[in-house]
């Protein structure tokens, strides 16, 4: 388990709702990694904030804070298992390197819940996300306020997400991506006596079915 859950976590232990369509539908969380924008929040009077990717004990981005910049040969962006490996190769190969990553953990959907799978690049910024393409580089946004980081040449490992394919009733609060839900459980999200029904073909909802109800 995450040692600070998310704002979404926090808010589904505490039997909160989520937000409501413009037809006055329910609506809850679907992907669990920030894909689906069915978790937004206002944090800070700041609208449309993610709370599945947000740490509940975050504040609001510092809008006073002064810009921050940050040089690089190579930029990775995505601190999954590829993302890591390519930094940790530039490294290697002597280049200066900075990874980039929105979460606050390593390791992508998959092993951000277990420490140690994925060893650490040699420097990192998460919690940082990206705002904007610069002519030379960047902008991203994290709790401290704006980063500029520049580079010479630019590694996107943005990973893979899931497939949802619409049905009646699928942003209904209690309904998930297979993977969203595996995601969030691991944050947190109780499940713990909870009945699942898991839908689907896959390979991989073997995996999920096995982790969730170790959960």
């Amino acid at each position: 388990m995450s040692p600070t859950p998310s704002v979404a976590v926090a808010r589904a232990r505490a039997g909160e709702p989520f937000r409501t369509s413009v037809s006055g539908e329910p609506r809850g969380p679907l992907c669990g990694m920030g894909i689906c924008h069915e978790c937004r929040v206002t944090l800070g009077g700041d609208a449309h904030e993610l709370a599945c990717m947000i740490p509940a004990a975050d504040g609001p981005p510092d809008a006073a804070a002064p810009r921050r910049e940050a040089t690089c040969d190579v930029l990775v962006v995505g601190g999954g298992p590829a993302g890591v490996a390519a930094a940790r190769a530039a490294r290697a190969a002597g280049a200066d390197v900075l990874l980039l990553d929105e979460n606050r953990a390593l390791g992508g959907p998959i092993w951000r819940a277990s420490p140690g799978r994925v060893p650490p690049p040699p420097r990192a910024a998460l919690g940082a996300r990206i705002v904007a393409a610069l002519p030379d580089g960047l902008l991203a946004e994290d709790r401290a306020g704006a980063l500029v980081v520049r580079h010479r040449r630019l590694v996107l490992a943005p990973g893979a997400r899931e497939l949802f394919l619409p049905f009646p009733g699928w942003t209904l609060p209690g309904a998930f991506g297979a993977g969203g839900l595996q995601l969030l459980a691991k944050g947190g999200w109780p499940v713990a006596g909870k009945r699942v029904v898991l839908g689907g073909t896959g390979p991989l909802l073997r995996a999920a079915a096995a982790a969730l109800r170790r959960l």
